[in-house]
């Protein structure tokens, strides 16, 4: 129903975290991005990898372990 809701010269900004997911199958974030991939759809898709955390060096170790771990 988002989709179907917006006006002309309107902004909409979908943001979450696909690996933060609780479900056994897949989201909808997920979907949505999958979607716009494979219909081409004229829309920008900002992914952003473990390169990307500025946090501190052992948050983004855990993140690195926690990969590799599948969790």
């Amino acid at each position: 129903m988002l989709l179907t809701r917006v006006g002309e010269d309107s902004t909409i900004v979908l943001n979450g975290d696909v690996q933060q997911s609780d479900l056994k199958e897949a989201d909808g974030l997920s979907k949505i991005i999958h979607l716009a991939k494979k219909h081409m759809l004229p829309i920008p898709i900002v992914e952003f990898g473990i390169d990307d955390i500025v946090r501190s060096d052992i948050c983004a170790e855990w993140v690195k372990v926690f990969m590799k771990e599948g969790l």
